[in-house]
């Protein structure tokens, strides 16, 4: 029995023994269906595992492309709300509507103050560099805007009888009127009742001047003093940063030409005369030759063109003048 024994070991060694022909086939059938039913069994249970596996792996990342969306989500939102605040009108822009601007082919003016922040209707009136508007206001009142100028306020005006202003504009306010007027330029507040006045508030220049033609007008600095003061006909004041805000009498006789349409020189250099009229033509004038800048002149003008205006200075001193677009170039001999 020792012997047999170690002459099968000896065979499996060898790798010549056939096992299958050594077991009866039916038990050898049986351990095979047992193993091919463990091999299914492992198989599957691999299968399954890995089903569950993939199951879990697209729920988690739908979880979190769902998270990535929503955050995308809040993220943009966020963005459209910051947009539309900064969209909003703040403290120093007026509210324009795309109909007024598109009309007069214009980009709105910056004001210091913004128009009303309201559901109102806001009123925009608006000049270009070539043309003027009268305006009558809802009380009474008249505003008259220079070129490149413009107002603001809302269609429900009396409720608190406010305008805003850019540019240069001639208030004209009745005396009969219940409330006074508040103006807002750049950096001053005006109230005002029976009286006219010029507000012309720069804002590249960074100044408002508040000129006076009859009664008074109220007036306070918006910087940082708020000083106050009452500004009466025949004076004017400005106010600029690092300079003082108080009246001072009127030195331009032509200073409201735009408004009376009436240009006045007494004995005037034609330096000064053509600068006038430079601002109030809107045009530019030459001289060919400097000395014709010395020579001084008298007259007065009213409701006339720039080409009658030149015909006049050029008889009086022996001028000749030559037009391209607007700009016009004088020549002669001029004054020593």
């Amino acid at each position: 029995m020792k012997d047999e024994r170690h002459d099968i070991d000896d065979l499996f060694k060898e790798g010549l023994y056939d096992i299958e022909a050594e077991v009866q086939p039916a038990s050898w059938e049986a351990i095979s269906q047992k193993v091919q039913a463990n091999t299914f069994y492992t198989v599957k249970k691999w299968i399954y595992g890995i089903a569950i596996t993939g199951s879990v792996t697209v729920v988690a990342v739908t979880v979190l492309l769902l998270m990535q969306t929503n955050a995308e989500k809040t993220v943009t939102t966020s963005n459209i709300k910051e947009t539309q605040l900064n969209a909003v009108p703040d403290n120093h822009v007026a509210a324009y509507s795309v109909t007024d601007v598109e009309k007069n082919k214009k980009q709105p003016l910056v004001y210091s103050h913004s128009a009303p922040q309201t559901e109102k209707e806001i009123v925009n009136q608006i000049t270009s560099a070539d043309d003027r508007k009268r305006v009558r206001l809802p009380d009474g009142s008249t505003a008259l805007l220079n070129r490149n100028s413009s107002i603001s306020y809302t269609a429900d005006f009396m409720s608190d009888k406010t305008v805003h202003v850019a540019g240069e504009v001639y208030f004209e306010i009745p005396a009969s009127a219940e409330e006074k007027l508040t103006v807002l330029g750049n950096l001053s507040q005006i109230e005002a009742q029976g009286s006219s006045f010029i507000i012309n508030s720069d804002i590249e220049r960074g100044s408002d001047e508040i000129t006076v033609s009859s009664g008074k007008a109220e007036c306070k600095s918006l910087l940082e003093n708020n000083n106050r003061i009452a500004i009466f006909a025949g004076s004017s004041a400005v106010i600029k940063r690092g300079s003082d805000f108080k009246q001072n009498t009127i030195q331009d006789i032509n200073y409201n030409d735009w408004v009376t349409q009436r240009i006045v020189f007494n004995n005037t250099k034609l330096d000064s005369v053509f600068e006038t009229l430079e601002k109030y033509y809107n045009v530019t004038l030459i001289a060919h030759n400097s000395e014709i800048l010395n020579c001084h002149f008298t007259g007065t003008f009213e409701r006339n063109n720039i080409d009658e205006i030149l015909q006049v200075l050029s008889v009086s001193f022996n001028l000749s003048f030559n037009q391209k677009s607007k700009e016009f170039i004088l020549s002669g001999n001029g004054c020593k």
